[in-house]
């Protein structure tokens, strides 16, 4: 594993995260999937995270266009179809 520099705002946050006293988990993962430099998916790619964290699946090493498509479609989905959702007002 390598070292990673890290930014001034950076190094605060991993040090509060350290620090905090609900004791979160950390895993440092420089392997995970990523997005390629001239895609706008980066707040799916997080919302996929999250979601995988949530449910304590491990993160895939790379996943493809087709796929991120596919769960942004399957996020929009929900989303229209929750309760609260505006659209189900009208």
């Amino acid at each position: 594993m390598h070292k990673v520099d890290l930014s001034p705002n950076e190094e605060l946050t991993l040090n509060w995260i350290l620090q905090n006293p609900y004791q979160f988990p950390f895993e440092d993962d420089t392997e995970c999937a990523q997005q390629n430099s001239s895609s706008l998916d980066c707040g799916m790619f997080v919302m996929f995270y999250m979601d995988k964290i949530a449910q304590g699946q491990p993160i895939p090493k790379s996943v493809d266009k087709n796929f991120m498509n596919e769960y942004r479609a399957q996020y929009v989905t929900k989303l229209l179809h929750h309760k609260h959702c505006v659209i189900n007002r009208l």
